[in-house]
């Protein structure tokens, strides 16, 4: 039985204080398939890392409550402006009341109108209603993308071999070659950079690094050259032992991969959801890669 409401009001976020946001945010996501609960603080760090701009993101309002929410994040890609979905929700006792709906179709336009070409988003597989929703706004799946967990203290090894430090200044330049996969936008270098104070990167030399960040335990990036798959498993194993949390991660690793995958099973990392990688493209938007 959902709430009864006349004509919620859409706006942006910019002036909507972040406890507010937690608040409709942690209300959306208590039942989620994961279950999602942050303080405002930790709101702040994730928007922060996924280049939230709060001027594009939106929101319904009934009265002054934000009952409906995206939390949209801003970066330039191959010279143009792309946006990514970092969350979208509806306060539990307003579902069924159409706002997803709705909500998808007014930030659709407001982007246009902001002059953004492409939107991205990820949608666990089975959230059926989700993908049918966004599918009838015009996104089309980009790839399928696998997450990964373990007990670190099953993969806990300080190993000699690998290094652990800052991550240096020149680490994108100097690793990138070993990707195997695009890493998402959570995952990707402009991420890493805005929390760099908070992971650390592992390398064994040239031959293969991760990046780390620490608290959570989201091992962000992995990479190494052919023939060196024991240094990844190492830098695996060190990163479960320098983690202070109780479990270690690999999120939205790209299914299309050959090589990440089989090195996690190897390690008897757990695959706990499974997602679809979908985008949006304006028709006035010139042509850009599939990959945000």
């Amino acid at each position: 039985m959902h709430t009864e409401l006349s004509s919620p009001i859409f706006r942006s976020l910019a002036h909507t204080p972040t406890a507010h946001i937690a608040d409709a945010f942690n209300d959306a996501f208590a039942s989620y398939a994961v279950p999602v609960q942050m303080s405002p603080r930790d709101l702040e760090h994730l928007m922060r890392a996924r280049s939230v701009d709060l001027a594009a993101s939106y929101g319904l309002f009934d009265r002054d409550t934000l009952i409906a929410f995206v939390l949209n994040g801003r970066r330039m890609r191959a010279g143009q402006q792309v946006a990514y979905d970092s969350g979208t929700g509806v306060r539990q006792a307003y579902h069924g009341s159409g706002l997803g709906d709705r909500l998808i179709r007014s930030t659709l336009d407001a982007l246009a109108a902001a002059g953004f070409q492409r939107y991205v988003l990820e949608v666990i597989t089975e959230n059926r209603a989700a993908i049918g929703l966004y599918t009838k706004h015009g996104f089309a799946t980009t790839r399928e993308l696998l997450c990964y967990r373990a007990s670190t203290a099953t993969l806990a090894h300080h190993s000699a071999g690998v290094q652990i430090a800052a991550l240096p200044t020149d680490w994108e330049a100097k690793y990138a070659t070993l990707q195997s996969y695009t890493p998402t936008w959570q995952n990707a270098a402009e991420s890493i950079r805005a929390i760099a104070p908070h992971c650390c990167c592992l390398t064994t030399g040239d031959s293969a690094y991760g990046v780390l960040e620490v608290a959570s335990g989201n091992l962000m990036q992995l990479g190494w050259q052919t023939g060196h798959r024991r240094d990844a498993v190492a830098i695996v194993r060190a990163a479960a032992a320098h983690t202070s949390n109780d479990t270690i991660k690999a999120i939205n690793v790209d299914a299309a991969d050959e090589r990440t995958p089989a090195l996690l099973h190897e390690l008897a990392f757990e695959q706990f959801v499974t997602q679809y990688e979908m985008a949006y493209r304006w028709p006035q938007a010139s042509a850009i890669g599939d990959r945000a």
